[in-house]
């Protein structure tokens, strides 16, 4: 790998180190989700609720996961007795689960249901949720007061203020009792309100509702937020006011757990309470091993830079490698070397004659290939033929054509025969590169 690489990919590794670092060690956005789960921690869980309800309640507070229509249902092996309380921001019950909560709460239980919306629940008891603020405003003014008490309340932080409101002319209307108040005219210009028309209350209905002379007058401005609903031998409790049991409201909020402490309070003596986890947007329970890997921030990003380190395997590594081709010597040439051995074993041994033969046939082969003279040395024909096709003159044509003859028809016995023989030969070869 060269230098320039080495650097790219040093710079590459410091980048993606620094922004995991500091992904890592960033501060969690607030989760603003409305869950209203027990088990969470965030603004709009409900944890903190649940745990004092744990410690005031002890062993009678129970929990259920299952549908409600499901859990009430006579057949149901763990069918609840006692109070059912279901707290969540929007709940749609249909007809069925509305008439099989009914059914369950005559016998003597008691419901508590608090959400932004009943469904058919409100509608069967003849009463309508009112809410007809500006879309997505929240209202930071709206003040909320139990009935009997004199003090009021702001939440914390602002939120969809509802009220119920009877349904005229309903035959199904259920006498019912406003527990907590909510104030619309101290919205003011912020509230584009749920606004109550003053005549569905007749003076008869105002002071029932609202008690005392003393909170009549109050009520003028006031609605209600929460209601006590007699239902047969038992009663439905229906606040909109669920924000009350977050864990924001209780521990910011000015005497925010005054909410849950009444609300604890108005659960019928020695009533098994058996909570709600069903309908709860955060209690949704997620089986996926994906789901729990993602869901923590150290594995997370674990897992995206096993993502990453394997799309960089992919991508450098991945393409098929070719097998190493070993580096083969060719044989070296050992037929001059041969010749060299061979000519010295002649010399050694002196056999002048032999060393002559061999170059002379050698020469009748170089002619025979290289100018296609196949004429035999004593052929008149053979010196003409050879100059013609090589080129070369006549003298020195004849000369190394007779030392040739006599090499293959006399003996040799000195070496100067030898060496002359081998000067024409060069000489014939190299005739015209000098």
């Amino acid at each position: 790998m060269s230098r320039k690489h080495s650097i790219i990919l040093i710079v590459l590794g410091l980048i993606i180190a620094t922004l995991v670092y500091f992904e890592a060690t960033k501060q969690p956005p607030v989760n603003w989700l409305p869950s209203y789960s027990r088990m969470d921690k965030i603004p709009y869980g409900t944890y903190v609720a649940y745990e004092s309800l744990e410690e005031n309640l002890g062993s009678r507070l129970n929990t259920t996961d299952g549908v409600p229509y499901e859990v009430l249902a006579y057949d149901h092996p763990a069918r609840p007795q006692g109070t059912f309380m279901l707290t969540s921001n929007y709940v749609t019950l249909d007809g069925p689960t509305v008439d099989r909560m009914l059914e369950w709460t005559r016998e003597g239980n008691q419901l508590i249901i608090q959400s932004g919306g009943f469904g058919k629940l409100a509608d069967t008891l003849g009463y309508t949720v009112e809410d007809v603020i500006r879309p997505m405003a929240y209202i930071e003014n709206a003040t909320y007061r139990w009935v009997g008490d004199t003090g009021n309340y702001t939440p914390n932080r602002s939120t969809y203020p509802s009220y119920f409101t009877p349904e005229r002319y309903r035959d199904t209307l259920v006498d019912a009792e406003a527990l907590l108040l909510v104030d619309m005219a101290r919205a003011q210009d912020n509230l584009t309100a749920f606004s109550l028309p003053q005549e569905e209350f007749d003076s008869e209905t105002l002071d029932e509702l609202a008690g005392s002379n003393e909170d009549r007058e109050l009520f003028e401005d006031e609605y209600p937020a929460m209601l006590r609903v007699p239902y047969g031998d038992g009663e439905i409790i229906m606040s909109l006011f669920p924000y009350g049991m977050t864990n924001n409201y209780i521990l910011y909020a000015q005497d925010g757990d005054k909410y849950l402490n009444t609300l604890t309070g108005l659960i019928r003596e020695g009533n098994d309470v058996y909570w709600d986890d069903y309908d709860q947007m955060g209690s949704k329970k997620y089986k996926s091993p994906l789901y729990y890997l993602l869901s923590n921030k150290y594995l997370r990003w674990a897992y995206y830079l096993a993502l990453i380190g394997a799309v960089l395997f992919t991508i450098f590594q991945g393409k098929r490698k070719q097998r190493a081709i070993p580096v083969i010597v060719p044989p070296e040439n050992q037929s001059v070397a041969f010749s060299n051995t061979i000519a010295h074993t002649y010399l050694e041994e002196k056999d002048y004659d032999g060393i002559a033969t061999i170059m002379a046939n050698q020469w009748n082969e170089y002619v025979r290939q290289e100018y296609r003279v196949f004429d035999d040395l004593d052929d008149r024909k053979y010196v003409p033929n050879l100059i013609a096709r090589s080129g070369r003159p006549r003298q020195l044509v004849e000369r190394i054509t007779t030392t040739t003859r006599n090499a293959l028809s006399s003996p040799v016995n000195t070496t100067a025969f030898i060496d002359a023989y081998n000067a024409q030969i060069t000489a014939f070869k190299n005739y015209g590169n000098e």
